[in-house]
């Protein structure tokens, strides 16, 4: 498996898969059956994957993606369309809205296109659509009672419906009703050309588990691909199992997902998302206290739930209109309710307690049976996560913990994950990701918060003023805590939090060590091109942040899953960003010919 690439792990799931990498099999629980996939070059292994796959086994959603292009790069089209199927699975977005989002990303960027087929477990009910010649089949032992059907030219090889730069392309829907042991089969043409019909794919995974199966079909496409000579493609395999319906805990929550909405609705809800965003992403700052955040750089949560209506819309950002609340004391009736009016002006006006707005927002179990338990963050904290079965949603973590000021590593973590992920609504599911995952495993908050500042005194050595880092080293080690501070309060190329002073003598050598790393490999990469590589780029505001952004997911994706427990992609994210993101991550315009003059972690 390639380095640092994506894992399904049994605690979490996870999401598309940016890497054009070759991954092993992986096999993971989804709410109603096992689930597997491979992604795999097929043998073209002088290009790029143009292969992806989206797979969230909390919504029960995935997607199968083969990018179509040559040098128009096929796999930067597969990379937007599946960005777009799963922010568009995250809002309930319909189907040729995301086709016409991925069409506008593409027709910027002048990339090729892409086919893909989604789909979807909704209690018994299989719901799918796609464009192209990625096909989806449903196997009931050896019979296949469903089939899609590709979008296939008059020439072999030639597909008649794509989703690219010149067309949005057609949307075809399916529908079917599952039974238990049902077996769901998606991929690209890669593998389906390698079979003469479904009924023989049925046959060859007939009584397979779901990973036995992915891998007994990727290794027969395989055999097949070489046994043709000549012939290679790329290709994935999703295998998902159907035993039956949905825990009770997951079809509730799948009952008050939001309806699909139109591009308008959604967009608004991104952006507000994206205000949440802002206030992580305020710089350190000169210390004086800026609007939403605190002296000591942390987020100042008091100030969302003082603004009723920011809080509001927090809340019920991505809640459906159907807002189904547990009434208290009734935790387990099935048909309590509440208001969801009055529930969101009762979180906005701060009118209820800690123990009734966690009720209120779904999260726990049962309710907390005395004072001192409902007024302890910590402890509501853990019973939220505790409760087994329940997918967590951005409004309602946070509508929950703001009133919990001083819970200093969730915000934190918030932070961090604001900074890595500057898509608001991925951002929103790697936040939940993390969190469920910290508090199941109960990582060490003291290596958690050493590995974090690691990381931002790195980067802003690699890419700070160095001559005034060096021209102050002396004052730093006389007086680390203090002139650290002052020194990182006046550095607005990353945004930095306070080293603890006690760590200063381990971290600088290690800041010395890696900035000349990162001068050799820029200094070496020019000579091989035949330029001078120029020192002063890596004082320039706009490559400073162009880098830093870079190499925050570069240096803390692997460390970071382990610490967490989260793994998902990071390595390839901001390497394909383009311009205009990365201007609105920063908030600011960006020179864009000097950039394209230094190509490192920018396109």
């Amino acid at each position: 498996m390639m380095e640092g690439a994506p894992k399904i792990h049994e605690e979490g799931p996870l999401e598309y898969i940016p890497e054009g990498a070759d991954l092993s099999p992986e096999k993971t629980r989804s709410p109603d059956g096992e689930l597997a996939f491979i992604i795999h070059k097929g043998g073209r292994e002088e290009k790029p994957n143009e292969d992806r796959v989206v797979i969230d086994t909390r919504r029960n959603q995935y997607a199968s993606v083969d990018g179509m292009g040559g040098e128009k790069n096929g796999a930067r089209a597969a990379q937007i369309l599946a960005e777009e199927i799963y922010k568009g699975f995250a809002l309930g977005m319909a189907p040729k809205d995301i086709q016409d989002k991925a069409h506008a990303r593409m027709q910027t960027e002048n990339v090729g296109g892409a086919c893909y087929m989604a789909f979807e477990i909704d209690g018994d009910k299989l719901r799918a659509f796609g464009a192209g010649d990625v096909e989806l089949a449903v196997f009931r032992d050896t019979e296949v009672p469903f089939k899609s059907i590709p979008d296939q030219g008059e020439d072999p090889g030639q597909v008649s419906n794509a989703v690219s730069a010149r067309s949005a392309g057609e949307v075809r829907p399916y529908e079917f009703d599952l039974v238990g042991g049902d077996r769901v089969i998606a991929g690209s043409d890669g593998f389906w050309e390698q079979f003469a019909s479904k009924e023989e794919v049925a046959s060859l995974v007939a009584g397979a588990s779901a990973g036995e199966a992915v891998k007994i079909l990727n290794t027969e496409a395989m055999r097949r691909q070489k046994a043709k000579g000549g012939y290679k493609d790329n290709l994935n395999i999703i295998v998902k199992d159907f035993t039956g319906s949905a825990p009770e805990a997951y079809t509730k929550t799948k009952s008050e997902k939001i309806e699909p909405v139109s591009v308008e609705t959604a967009e608004e809800r991104t952006g507000i998302l994206s205000k949440i965003k802002g206030w992580f992403g305020k710089k350190f700052g000169s210390g004086e206290k800026e609007a939403g955040v605190a002296p000591e750089g942390a987020f100042d949560w008091s100030r969302v739930v003082a603004d009723e209506r920011i809080q509001a819309k927090i809340a019920g950002a991505l809640v459906s209109k159907d807002y189904r609340i547990l009434a208290k004391n009734e935790v387990d009736a099935p048909n309590a309710s509440f208001s969801r009016d009055q529930a969101l002006k009762d979180i906005a006006t701060g009118k209820i307690d800690a123990a009734r707005r966690a009720e209120l927002l779904g999260h726990i179990k049962t309710p907390f049976t005395n004072e001192e338990e409902s007024n302890n963050p910590q402890k509501l904290f853990a019973s939220v996560m505790e409760y087994e079965g329940e997918i967590y949603s951005m409004p309602k973590l946070l509508a929950e913990l703001a009133g919990h000021s001083g819970e200093s590593l969730t915000s934190e973590m918030l932070g961090d994950m604001v900074r890595q992920y500057p898509d608001p609504i991925m951002l929103h599911d790697r936040v939940e990701q993390a969190l469920a995952s910290y508090a199941r495993k109960a990582k060490s908050i003291e290596e958690a918060e050493y590995y974090k500042q690691f990381v931002r005194v790195t980067l802003w050595q690699v890419y700070g003023k160095r001559q005034e880092y060096a021209e102050q080293m002396e004052l730093m080690e006389a007086e680390a805590g203090t002139a650290y501070a002052e020194l990182a309060a006046n550095t607005n190329n990353c945004q930095l939090e306070i080293m603890q002073a006690t760590r200063a003598e381990e971290i600088f050598p290690v800041m010395e060590e890696r900035v000349e790393e990162i001068l050799r490999e820029f200094q070496e990469r020019y000579a091989r091109e035949g330029r001078v590589f120029d020192e002063s780029i890596l004082y320039d505001q706009d490559f400073v942040d162009a880098r830093y952004h870079d190499e925050v997911v570069v240096l803390g994706a692997d460390r970071s899953a382990e610490l967490t427990g989260v793994h998902g992609w990071g390595r390839s994210e901001l390497a394909n960003m383009d311009l205009d993101s990365l201007a609105r991550v920063l908030g600011r315009p960006l020179d864009r010919e000097k950039l394209r003059k230094y190509p490192y972690g920018v396109e």
